[in-house]
């Protein structure tokens, strides 16, 4: 079973890191709280639809209401969920998403990361990534997967550069797991 976390739900004493990007932009990496909901539908609109549809079992259009406004209610005792935020054009915007989510009766979890397009190539997926490792190894979780399509570059590369391996999905070939031991 995993170990307790020491930040069981988000708030004031929550995980909070300032990135500075390649290009010199700024970003705050915090854990998601339930004031983001509209800023997480903003983002999700903002992503590809190919992405979104691959993300949310064939939901090609806008995001529901119930479906972001269940986003940012995550059981911070098994799950985590990391959003960079930056100011733009005068307010706060959500640019990335990372989480994870214990698999039940076991202390793997199974992650994904998402970045806004206009901020991808920054090392802003690779800074996220590093710190929702660094939560999942604080809880006491033993490893870490992400399934995607094997067409995914973008995700194999980044997989490879935080160090996990990458296997065939058994049963479809179309996708991968990247899998790292904690």
């Amino acid at each position: 079973m995993p170990a307790q976390p020491r930040h069981a739900l988000a708030g004031p004493a929550s995980p909070r890191w300032t990135e500075t990007l390649r290009d010199g932009r700024h970003v705050l990496v915090r854990p998601i709280e339930r004031q983001d909901a509209r800023a997480e539908r903003d983002f999700l609109e903002s992503l590809p639809t190919t992405f979104r549809r691959d993300r949310f079992s064939g939901q090609i259009s806008s995001p529901s209401e119930t479906l972001v406004e269940a986003l940012p209610e995550f059981d911070y005792a098994s799950n985590m969920a990391l959003v960079a935020v930056a100011r733009e054009d005068g307010r706060d915007r959500i640019v990335g998403v990372c989480c994870y989510a214990v698999v039940p009766g076991s202390d793997d979890c199974e992650a994904a990361v998402a970045v806004v397009d206009t901020w991808q190539g920054q090392g802003l997926g690779t800074a996220m990534m590093h710190h929702l490792v660094e939560v999942a190894r604080e809880r006491g979780l033993r490893c870490m997967r992400c399934v995607d399509s094997a067409e995914n570059v973008e995700m194999r590369d980044l997989a490879r550069h935080l160090g996990f391996h990458v296997n065939p999905c058994e049963g479809d070939r179309s996708l991968v797991v990247h899998s790292l031991q904690l």
